[in-house]
Parts: C-alpha cells; sequence; structure tokens
C-alpha cells in the first residue's frame, strides 16, 4: 500500500519530468526554427527562372 507522503513523492517527481520536458520541447522548437531558416536561406536554388514580357 502506498503511504501519502510517497504518492506525494511520486507526483512531484512527475510534475518536475513534465515541467522539464515542456522546457526541452520549446528549446526544440526554437532550434528547429533557426536551422531550418539558415538551411533554407542558404540553399541554392536553381530551378528560379526570370520570366520576362516582350512589348509588341
Amino acid at each position: 500500500m502506498l503511504f501519502p507522503s510517497k504518492i506525494g513523492f511520486f507526483v512531484t517527481r512527475h510534475l518536475e519530468y513534465v515541467r522539464c520536458n515542456i522546457a526541452a520541447m520549446k528549446t526544440n522548437h526554437i532550434l528547429l526554427s533557426i536551422l531550418l531558416t539558415i538551411f533554407f536561406s542558404c540553399s541554392d536554388n536553381s530551378s528560379e527562372e526570370v520570366v520576362t514580357f516582350e512589348r509588341d
């Protein structure tokens, strides 16, 4: 049987893990955004075409 002190311990540990996971997810989101921005800004896009219109 779990005593209230043990239950409180497990709840506290769970909440600490939840807080750490939320912080890690926010950090991962920021890092992923930065990496994607760098990737797309530095990539060679050779498929760009310049469209010109000729006048009659």
